[in-house]
């Protein structure tokens, strides 16, 4: 269990636990629902870190407006973007 200010996070490994017993094994199978889970964790781990790396590069944008720092905030996007392509895993 980890804390943040007293309320309880439940790790990955429970919440992904949690996912794949939700499914009726005659219906869909385990490993078929683990990878289902896989895909959706990457998916959102994707997408908060793009959103956090556009973020950053929109703030260095904003806070550098009157010195070159184009190419700081271009290169970020560049390493957004191999990192984590818009396209799902």
């Amino acid at each position: 269990m980890t804390t943040n200010d007293e309320q309880y996070t439940p790790s990955e490994k429970a919440v992904r636990r949690a996912y794949v017993y939700y499914y009726d094994p005659a219906t869909i199978r385990r490993s078929d629902a683990e990878q289902e889970f896989d895909r959706f964790l990457a998916r959102v781990r994707r997408d908060a870190a793009r959103s956090a790396m556009e973020d950053l590069a929109d703030d260095f944008d904003m806070w550098h407006q009157d010195m070159p720092t184009d190419e700081v905030a271009s290169r970020i996007r560049h390493e957004m973007n191999l990192l984590y392509p818009e396209e799902a895993p």
